[in-house]
């Protein structure tokens, strides 16, 4: 499997990743020449799978043999409002505040 340079480039743009670190010229292209290689690495492992004949496996539905049973759907307190917000970035009144993470950026 190949991996493509601008895919790579127009993914980390979409996913908000700066993959060159703030460098640029020749040596954010070989920043970005390391990526699309280790992809490539990782990409062609996947490949061995393609050799496997699955012949007569029977399909794996679970890992587990263990059936989890219904359970009464009840409402309950776990932690308090003081727990919840102790790791939040920010909180005003009764809300969470995160930093925004769209915009026109």
């Amino acid at each position: 499997m190949s991996v493509a340079k601008e895919n790579l480039v127009h993914a980390s743009r979409l996913a908000k990743l700066d993959l060159t670190g703030g460098l640029s010229g020749a040596e954010a292209q070989q920043r970005l020449d390391v990526f699309v290689g280790q992809l490539q690495d990782m990409a062609s492992s996947l490949d061995i799978l393609s050799e496997i004949d699955p012949g007569d496996t029977e399909p794996l539905y679970a890992l587990g043999t263990r059936v989890a049973g219904p359970r009464a759907d009840t409402a309950r307190q776990e932690f308090t409002r003081e727990d919840m917000f102790k790791n939040a970035p920010g909180q005003q009144h009764e809300f969470f505040v995160v930093p925004r993470i769209l915009g026109n950026g």
